[in-house]
């Protein structure tokens, strides 16, 4: 892109960005408001990637983007936690009787919790999650052992329990059709 193209979008995304973050706020309002800076950023990446400066309307290029990578996030939030529902209702099926009585209540809920978890969780962050919240590992030892900042840490825990927020949901939804289909 050229000096003029990235002056030319420097001053488009001053002007637009709380319009096209309205507008994904609006349409992601349920999803953690990180989303929907996510989003705006890809959109204005995207913006540049493209090379915008020649189209007709560039604003409302901007919002039919923002509006389908909206519906994208939303779309793969869902196909994650039917994913992670599926896995969890595969996981107790394939337990065998004897396994369920032969352990204590609170020891299966465990394994039981740890098992999906890691099964619904990229190896990365299930690897945070199990030191910072199971091992009580602290942010600054973290962040000396992953190398990244304690905010970005912070972060990235913050977002991971979001998402398993969406999946406990997801579940308790599943299990209440199963519940009334019978």
């Amino acid at each position: 892109m050229s000096k003029r193209g990235e002056t030319w979008l420097e001053e488009l995304y001053r002007a637009q960005y709380v319009n096209v973050f309205k507008l994904v706020r609006y349409l992601l309002k349920q999803y953690p408001v990180e989303d929907s800076h996510d989003i705006v950023q890809q959109v204005f990446l995207l913006a540049a990637e493209k090379d915008i400066s020649g189209h007709v309307k560039p604003e409302g290029w901007l919002f039919v983007t923002a509006r389908n990578l909206c519906k994208n996030h939303q779309k793969a939030h869902v196909r994650q936690a039917q994913k992670a529902a599926s896995l969890q209702a595969i996981h107790l099926a394939t337990q065998s009787a004897g396994t369920l009585d032969s352990a204590a209540p609170d020891e299966t809920d465990a394994v039981d919790a740890m098992l999906t978890l890691r099964s619904t969780l990229p190896a990365e962050d299930y690897e945070l999650i199990e030191e910072y919240c199971i091992k009580g590992t602290s942010l600054r030892d973290l962040s000396a052992k992953t190398g990244l900042s304690e905010n970005c840490i912070r972060v990235r825990i913050h977002r991971i329990r979001e998402r398993l927020r969406a999946v406990l949901l997801v579940c308790i939804v599943a299990f209440m059709l199963h519940l009334a289909i019978k």
